[in-house]
């Protein structure tokens, strides 16, 4: 009896034995042959990692396809998050490519990707490089750490810039608020001027488009409104837009400074000589133009979300420019006197910066403009000089009277002397057509000037 039990016993071992053995080899056994099945196998067509095909290698060829690629990823590619006007690019090192662990839990014949790895605090680092003010509180950090994580998981070539705007949480909308403004007082109002700041009160300026002042007056219809109030309704856009990062794209100035316009902030319309003002908003939000006339001001606002950096404007490098006096000699005049045909004026440059500050320190200094008005020449009409022979008698009277021969010459030459010192003699059919009609008809109607009431002008 005790024999057949020590049997059975051994008999129940043996087949616990078997049972292990077989059990243990069909759970491990594929385990264990896995690291040897791989370093001779090669992977199947359609095995990839993101845009990187792996087909036809091994696994160690795949590691090093995927390291190569790291490398050229990490030296060529960059990327850098936007918000408003401001753009930071990312440190690409502070991303934990996993690609030996990626490799060993990759399948075969599909679409597989990189394991990275990138901390949220990370994320919000970036966030505060943009502003100091600027708090990650305001965004989905998880949304935004999975974005970028998967844009280096597929080791995207080329620039990326993600904008921040697309992460903000729900509740975190801006203020609207005013960001530029300019306030005009003209010495000569236009007689439309209300007309057209009505009719121009709200302006809207879409995200990320380009606005022209023509274009807009001709889709609304307004080409017979004053070049006057136009223009001045143009400069004081022209003004608001200046302490922005709005793009001036095209721009013109009058030959002469206006009365109403300050030296350097002059922006003309004129339809017939396509006299236009162009600028563009960069941002990724609408902004609007408001104008308000109150009888003797005009008050321009723009409105919108507010900048991360501070602009200012500021004027520099004035100069002017005195005028020439021109000095011409006419035989029609005696003795001493002399005719004004032109006061003249002064000629002035000046050119304007725009300024840009991130938390009160002057980042950059930006050329806008360099506006150039030049002089025009005072005109002065004298007598010829005591002695110069004009070919012709001298009647009782003092003045000079022409045989026809000299009459002709005295009527069609002008002697001009510059301020220089410089004489030219310029005849009529030559002068230009403003001192063609002006030097010798301003003088006749002097009544002085005639000897005689019976006498005739030559």
């Amino acid at each position: 009896m005790v024999r057949k039990n020590r049997q059975a016993i051994k008999l129940f071992i043996v087949l616990l034995f078997c049972t292990a053995y077989i059990f243990s080899f069909s759970q491990y056994g594929a385990l264990a042959l896995t690291p040897f099945q791989k370093e001779t196998d090669v992977y199947t067509q359609g095995t990839s990692f993101g845009t990187i095909s792996v087909e036809g290698k091994t696994s160690e060829e795949a590691t090093a396809l995927l390291n190569q690629k790291y490398d050229e990823w990490l030296n060529n590619a960059k990327i850098s998050i936007q918000y408003k006007e401001k753009t930071v690019k990312m440190d690409k090192r502070d991303f934990s490519f996993l690609i030996q662990d990626s490799v060993f839990g990759a399948k075969d014949g599909q679409q597989n990707k990189i394991q990275v790895k990138l901390e949220n605090e990370k994320t919000a680092a970036l966030i505060s490089m943009l502003s100091s003010g600027l708090s990650e509180k305001k965004f989905d950090l998880n949304k935004l750490t999975i974005k970028l994580t998967t844009i280096a998981a597929n080791l995207q070539p080329g620039n990326t810039i993600i904008k921040l705007r697309q992460f903000l949480k729900g509740n975190s909308s801006e203020v609207q608020t005013v960001i530029g403004e300019a306030m005009l007082t003209p010495q000569n109002t236009p007689d439309d001027m209300e007309e057209a700041t009505e009719k121009l009160s709200r302006i809207e300026i879409p995200a990320e488009s380009t606005f022209s002042m023509l274009e807009y007056l001709k889709s609304k219809k307004l080409n017979n409104l004053s070049v006057s109030a136009l223009s001045l309704i143009s400069t004081s856009i022209y003004k608001a837009i200046l302490p922005t990062n709005f793009s001036v794209l095209e721009r013109k100035i009058s030959e002469d400074l206006p009365a109403n316009e300050e030296l350097g902030f002059e922006s003309k319309i004129a339809f017939g000589n396509h006299y236009d003002l162009v600028f563009s908003n960069p941002n990724d939000t609408a902004y609007t133009i408001e104008l308000e006339w109150n009888e003797k001001d005009l008050h321009t606002t723009l409105k919108g979300e507010a900048l991360l950096y501070e602009y200012k404007v500021s004027s520099r490098d004035k100069q002017d420019f005195k005028p020439k006096t021109i000095k011409q000699y006419s035989p029609l005049l005696v003795n001493s006197q002399k005719k004004i045909q032109n006061e003249g004026s002064d000629g002035a440059m000046i050119k304007v910066y725009r300024e840009i500050y991130d938390n009160g320190k002057l980042i950059d200094s930006v050329l806008i403009s360099e506006d150039f008005y030049a002089p025009v020449a005072r005109v002065e009409i004298n007598a010829l000089p005591a002695g110069q022979d004009t070919g012709g008698a001298v009647n009782p009277s003092g003045l000079q009277t022409n045989n026809a021969d000299s009459q002709s010459t005295a009527n069609t030459e002008t002697t001009t002397v510059t301020e220089d010192g410089t004489n030219q003699s310029v005849s009529e059919e030559n002068l230009p057509a403003t001192q063609e009609q002006n030097v010798l008809p301003s003088v006749s109607n002097n009544e002085n000037l005639w000897g005689k009431p019976n006498e005739q002008p030559k």
